[in-house]
């Protein structure tokens, strides 16, 4: 079973592994003792409401702030969200001036800049989405992720393993999707001017 130093003492990796203790249900199914996703959290731990949350209820280190869990959980987070956001930006200038014509003649006909600008924000959305689909219809089939692979190569549970990637997977795509959402409806106010014309790329 993979778990983390509650002393306060510094390990030799981020997870140490021991073997993981069973016990016999009512109904004789096998289960494990203080699974990451089953146990209750310790007393005085509270999550943040943010990508950290991730961490702080399937990891559940004590300290919920614990720097060996939460450093390497905010970097895969963020780094993935910024590989995304850069497809996803790139998409949307070169979707927009490509639609140049078409946008001058939404804004012609009496449509917001937001109308004239929405094809090409769900296309930069659905872009940067791309990879992190990818990675979940492979996970597990095709390549194992690189955070199930060190469990399993120290020795841990590969249920449990499963188990923590699963989650981690899960808190990419959300955050992936909102990044994606966030940035693009911040963006396609730099296109327009203040009386809502389109501005070129060449005159920004």
């Amino acid at each position: 079973m993979l778990t983390l130093p509650r002393d306060g003492t510094s390990g030799p990796g981020l997870l140490h592994s021991r073997p993981s203790p069973r016990r016999r249900d009512f109904d004789g199914r096998s289960s494990r003792q203080g699974s990451a996703l089953g146990s209750p959290a310790p007393e005085g731990q509270t999550p943040l409401p943010d990508e950290s949350s991730t961490h702080a209820i399937a990891i559940r280190p004590t300290p919920w702030y614990s720097p060996q869990v939460l450093i390497p959980m905010e970097g895969m987070m963020l780094g993935n969200l910024v590989a995304a956001l850069a497809v996803a930006m790139s998409r949307f200038f070169s979707d927009m001036e490509a639609r140049r014509h078409e946008i001058e003649a939404y804004l012609s006909l009496g449509a917001s800049p937001f109308e004239a600008a929405k094809p090409s924000i769900l296309a930069a959305i659905r872009l940067g989405l791309i990879p992190t689909i990818a990675q979940l219809a492979s996970s597990g089939v095709v390549l194992i992720p690189g955070m199930m692979a060190g469990q399993i190569m120290t020795g841990g549970d590969p249920l449990e393993a499963a188990e923590y990637q699963f989650v981690v997977l899960a808190a990419l795509s959300a955050i992936t999707m909102l990044g994606d959402a966030l940035i693009t409806l911040l963006l396609y106010q730099r296109c327009f001017t203040e009386l809502g014309q389109y501005i070129s790329p060449r005159a920004r």
